[in-house]
């Protein structure tokens, strides 16, 4: 769960992506967009909001994953705040003989 902290998180994904064999899997667990953020952390987190189901699905496929899916896991307590944790999963294709 660190996305969050990440500013250019097409960057990072493309990054992850490399590392990864055809047909190999990408899975990204973050909490969602939305609520107050905490103001001591604010400044040093990029989507202290958490982050956009847009923005991961955006982020894989530009980073050339596919069948991507996106499921929400599970709620967090974190200081009072409710976080709403969320999968997001990409393939990096196979290679076609």
């Amino acid at each position: 769960m660190a996305y969050h902290h990440f500013e250019d998180v097409r960057r990072m994904t493309k990054v992850l992506a490399g590392f990864l064999k055809q047909g190999g899997k990408l899975i990204v667990s973050d909490f969602r967009a939305g609520g107050e953020v905490r103001k001591d952390v604010a400044h040093v987190v990029a989507h202290a909001h958490g982050m956009a189901e847009d923005v991961m699905r955006d982020a894989f496929a530009g980073a050339g994953l596919t069948d991507i899916v996106i499921e929400d896991a599970f709620d967090y307590t974190l200081s009072e705040r409710v976080l709403h944790i969320f999968f997001t999963v990409g393939s990096k294709a196979r290679r076609q003989n």
